[in-house]
């Protein structure tokens, strides 16, 4: 099944409004923009960050935007678990 980017940047903008509102202080957020660098520096995940990218006209330059992408990715069920970070 072919993800739906539309229903993904919908779900990334949630995150990145639950992040923006509590100021990114919750629990693991450090892990998550860890990770994220990870999965973007991850050739597995080009195609999807740059259909990701494309579709909002906009790259990813701050780490809410990096760990909403996380979160998100969870959210599909998308395995990112080899890129996992410390």
């Amino acid at each position: 099944m072919e993800l739906n980017i539309i229903d993904f940047i919908k779900k990334f903008n949630e995150h990145y409004e639950f992040f923006y509102n509590v100021h990114d202080d919750v629990e693991g957020y450090r892990k998550l923009v860890r990770t994220g660098d990870n999965i973007i520096s991850c050739d597995k995940f080009r195609d999807l960050i740059g259909k990701f990218n494309h579709a909002r006209h906009d790259i990813m330059t701050s780490d809410r935007e990096v760990a909403a992408f996380v979160l998100t990715m969870s959210d599909f069920g998308i395995n990112y678990n080899n890129v996992l970070s410390a």
